[in-house]
């Protein structure tokens, strides 16, 4: 049994790291940037459209800047913004931040929400946009920001050039990507909810917190990195077995079906370490901020 489930976990672990499609990412073409020796100046803002539950929104932050996505009970999406601008003095910065602006098109079902500039300006828009919980589709790109979305039931597709993702209470479909950062992804409940939920950093680390009693099964792929696990024994045939990753070449991998089994859950770190923990949702609140 024991040799039967090694060489499973193996096959899968080989089949998932090379199987996947080229991702295309958006990246800032400011590269890396010393802010600190410009001044700056801030204007913000706030939108707010009818949006049905079951649309689509596209969103596509081909200039740097952070994005928070929440879920809420209300037919509309709300858009809060702040635009930073930068320049050798604060009048200089001052008169470029209208040359920074967001575009935010829509109609009861579909939308399109992006930054925009105007000439050769240094800057950034933050965004705290508000989406029906429910079901809300999302397509997302960022060039350089932190992406943190929380309570949102949709396919969701997000690629990040470079950041940070946290992804907490989500239901549906998920694919997250990004080139180089982070990830923090927080499952809740029983199992998950929707076809799969997969996250990938190609240069980065990743922190899963789960459930003490879900049922899944679970994919977790370092490729260049170790594996740390905090999570009970499973039972196999009435008998217990520690979660234990495999080796494989510079990398680990660990398969498993855990508690009745469900919908996959995969999280991969191409060059990176990878932290298993558990939570018990009637004891512990794993924080928003």
């Amino acid at each position: 049994m024991r040799r039967v489930l090694f060489l499973f976990i193996l096959f899968s672990f080989i089949t998932f790291s090379f199987s996947g499609k080229k991702i295309k990412f958006k990246c800032s073409k400011f590269g890396d940037i010393n802010y600190s020796k410009y001044k700056r100046f801030l204007k913000s803002g706030i939108k707010i459209v009818d949006f049905m539950p079951g649309g689509k929104i596209k969103i596509g932050l081909i200039y740097p800047g952070s994005l928070k996505i929440r879920g809420w009970n209300k037919p509309k999406i709300k858009v809060k913004y702040l635009i930073t601008s930068y320049g050798e003095n604060e009048e200089e910065a001052k008169k470029k931040i209208d040359a920074i602006f967001p575009r935010i098109a829509s109609n009861n079902f579909t939308a399109l929400i992006e930054t925009e500039i105007s000439g050769d300006v240094l800057g950034r828009i933050d965004y705290v946009i508000y989406v029906p919980g429910l079901r809300t589709d999302l397509k997302i790109d960022v060039a350089e920001g932190f992406v943190d979305i929380s309570d949102v039931n949709g396919w969701i597709e997000i690629t990040d050039c470079k950041g940070y993702l946290k992804l907490k209470n989500l239901k549906g479909y998920v694919s997250a990507v990004t080139k180089e950062g982070d990830i923090l992804s927080i499952l809740k409940g029983n199992r998950w909810e929707g076809l799969t939920f997969s996250a990938r950093t190609l240069k980065g680390d990743a922190i899963l917190f789960m459930p003490v009693k879900f049922d899944v099964d679970l994919t977790l792929i370092s490729l260049h990195g170790k594996i740390d696990v905090d999570y009970p024994p499973v039972e196999i045939d009435g008998e217990e077995y520690e979660l234990i990753p495999t080796k494989k070449k510079d990398g680990e991998g660990l398969t498993q079906t855990i508690g009745e089994g469900g919908p996959p859950v995969v999280v991969q770190c191409d060059n990176g370490k990878i932290t298993f923990k558990q939570y018990d949702p009637k004891l512990e609140y794993i924080e928003d901020n």
